[in-house]
């Protein structure tokens, strides 16, 4: 049984409890908000339950295991870094926080305390919208060419965030689920109409969101619509999609609708064909959402909807707020300001800011990890995987294909001093010595490799080895120093 505590029980809170009130694998512990009127509804709805005001008596109750937050966006990296501090799992409502550096903070701590942290990104749980990635997954709709969201309703304006952060985390999640694609860049245009105050939170905005293979995105949201709106259409090169999120049936209709040219004739013909609702069992999207919090916490496993997911939609939320403040520009998300970092396309970089880049090269198709540091004159080629907290300095070479596993250490100086004659050393007191991993080659977590030294390709070095001589390429070595164990070498 898990011993689950509720922090904020306002509009989204109180539904938060009900569901965790319900679910076999939970134990509802402890409600909590600084709102003693809304405790008191909760004691007389819940009376088993634990209510309390003060916040820091969850974090240091031994009985509960998980912490959900429900509170305003402002307040979730403080309660979050608490809870994860205090060894409890957390699931957090969206969006995850309020800038991207606090969202990967978060990530990073919840590993190093082996500890859950879900993101409440309540549609990729709805049945809906699980349909709609397998049926794009299919091909029945063919190439995905755009996609238009209407996110609408009149109210309610929010005190602390504008329009995008109030509506669309939700269409962003629900649009990098079913593409699942991320981002690559986005423009914004909005206008604040009713409380024009010193906040200037706009009131509503159009967003155009670019993804890789051409996709593009339209977003609209607004809090000044005569009517609520939840809607949209996915236009692909043999299909398309509506979604009606409000329609009690038939949510989806797919039309065998289209363009076609004849390549050979020269001539474009408009098809209009059938049109059909796929069968979809309903499931309450919340206490799905829920009791999958609950089973990664048994299991150990990582949430669908997980902090890197979370990020992802902070991310974008980020770079609508820097287009808007800049009359609408293309922003690129993942855009590296590093100085002369010669980067390869389609160049994964996880965490951006928790990554140290300068002077260096990065092949396309290579991943690199958070807390990762490459030094200037330093070469990574293509798809190669560099883990997190790495640190590749200046000197080394990486070709293509290469494995480096999480915390890998090289080494460009073979006497480290940090004075020369008494004063502080320079680059001018120093000579680099190279090194070279070849193609192919792997390198266990938490390995040490020493200067001047050639690792083959497809070699092997196991984790926590310390590399002090060349290793031969298809060979296998490991411990401190590391030893040759197998030598698959044509003789």
């Amino acid at each position: 049984m898990i011993n689950v505590a509720i922090i904020g029980c306002g509009y989204w809170g109180t539904n938060l409890i009900r569901v965790f009130s319900q679910l076999e694998q939970a134990r509802l512990h402890t409600c909590c908000d600084i709102d003693e009127s809304k405790l008191k509804k909760i004691k007389l709805t819940y009376p088993s339950v634990n209510v309390i005001s003060d916040y820091q008596s969850v974090f240091n109750n031994p009985e509960i295991n998980a912490i959900v937050i429900a509170t305003q966006v402002f307040s979730h990296y403080n309660l979050a870094k608490l809870a994860l501090l205090a060894n409890k799992h957390v699931l957090i409502e969206k969006p995850m926080t309020a800038t991207s550096k606090e969202s990967q903070e978060l990530i990073e701590l919840a590993r190093q305390q082996n500890k859950i942290l879900m993101v409440d990104h309540t549609f990729e749980y709805e049945p809906a919208i699980r349909k709609i990635r397998k049926i794009i997954e299919s091909g029945e709709l063919g190439d995905i060419y755009y996609i238009n969201a209407n996110w609408l309703n009149l109210g309610k304006l929010q005190p602390d965030v504008n329009v995008v952060f109030d509506l669309a985390p939700h269409v962003f999640s629900i649009i990098n689920h079913v593409t699942n694609k991320e981002p690559l860049s986005v423009k914004a245009n909005g206008e604040v109409y009713v409380n024009n105050n010193s906040n200037k939170l706009e009131e509503m905005a159009n967003l155009t969101i670019k993804y890789p293979d051409k996709i593009i995105a339209n977003v609209n949201v607004s809090w000044l619509e005569p009517y609520k709106t939840r809607k949209m259409v996915i236009v692909g090169s043999k299909k398309m999609l509506v979604f009606d999120l409000l329609q009690p049936q038939e949510q989806i209709k797919i039309f065998d609708n289209g363009v076609d040219i004849d390549k050979v004739e020269n001539k474009i013909s408009y098809r209009s064909g059938g049109v059909y609702s796929p069968n979809i069992t309903p499931i309450e999207p919340l206490k799905e959402l829920s009791t999958h919090f609950l089973s990664c916490i048994q299991e150990n496993k990582k949430p669908l909807t997980s902090g890197e997911n979370g990020l992802a939609v902070v991310k974008l939320l980020e770079s609508v707020a820097k287009s808007l403040k800049n009359n609408g520009i293309e922003v690129e998300l993942n855009k590296i300001d590093s100085p002369n970092v010669n980067i390869g396309q389609n160049v994964k970089i996880f965490q951006p800011l928790l990554t140290n880049l300068y002077g260096c090269a990065i092949g396309e198709n290579t991943k690199i990890g958070a807390f990762v540091e490459i030094q200037k004159n330093a070469t990574i080629g293509k798809n190669c995987k560099i883990s997190s907290h790495s640190f590749i300095c200046e000197g080394v070479t990486i070709e293509d294909d290469v494995f480096i596993g999480h915390g890998v250490k090289f080494i460009n100086d073979k006497y480290p001093r940090a004075t020369a004659n008494g004063n502080l050393q320079t680059e001018k007191d120093w000579v680099v010595v190279p090194t070279i991993i070849k193609k192919g080659a792997s390198i266990g977590t938490n390995s040490t490799i020493l200067c001047g030294l050639t690792i083959g390709e497809n070699a092997i070095v196991g984790a926590g080895s310390v590399v002090t001589k060349d290793v031969p390429a298809n060979s296998i070595v490991y411990g401190n120093p590391a030893k040759l164990k197998l030598n698959n070498n044509p003789k």
